[in-house]
């Protein structure tokens, strides 16, 4: 995040004339990538459980992680 790469070359044109160019990148705070899947659901009075795997993946923060957390919605509540 925030890094900042320049690079400076020399070029000449054609009449022998010599021109700095200067290109700057800066970086950014790039958004992670998690993991998904699809899947189906029937309908019961029973609560709905699975098991599995959440991956993460930021360029920006290798050390990246998940922070368990419950919502409640209009028809249930979700906790991972």
């Amino acid at each position: 995040v925030g890094d900042k790469v320049e690079e400076t070359f020399t070029v000449t044109s054609i009449d022998g004339t010599p021109s700095t160019i200067k290109v700057t990148i800066n970086g950014t705070n790039d958004a992670a990538t998690v993991s998904s899947a699809t899947v189906a659901v029937d309908e019961t009075d029973s609560a709905i459980t699975t098991s599995g795997n959440l991956t993460s993946t930021d360029v920006d923060n290798p050390d990246n992680t998940f922070t368990p957390n419950s919502i409640t919605g209009t028809h249930g509540d979700l906790t991972i």
